[in-house]
């Protein structure tokens, strides 16, 4: 019975030692204009911003560089 106590402690263990947040996210999305024509081969600014409901607070927001391929879309 000590030792089923003393592997099943040291399972226990090994879940936490490996339970880590990831360091952030990934995304992919299609660069589209204001018509709704997708932007092919550009570079631009992006900003992602953690809001409020209505959008009236910021709670973090980050810009980025990113640049579309062939098709629009950017990683």
């Amino acid at each position: 019975m000590k030792k089923f106590l003393l592997y099943f402690a040291i399972l226990l263990i090994a879940q936490v030692v490996f339970s880590q947040t990831p360091s952030g996210f990934s995304y992919q999305a299609v660069l589209r204009d204001a018509e709704g024509k997708v932007l092919i081969n550009q570079t631009l600014s992006l900003r992602v911003s953690l809001t409020n409901s209505d959008g009236s607070t910021s709670y973090y927001s980050e810009v980025h560089s990113a640049s579309s391929n062939d098709f629009g879309i950017i990683n």
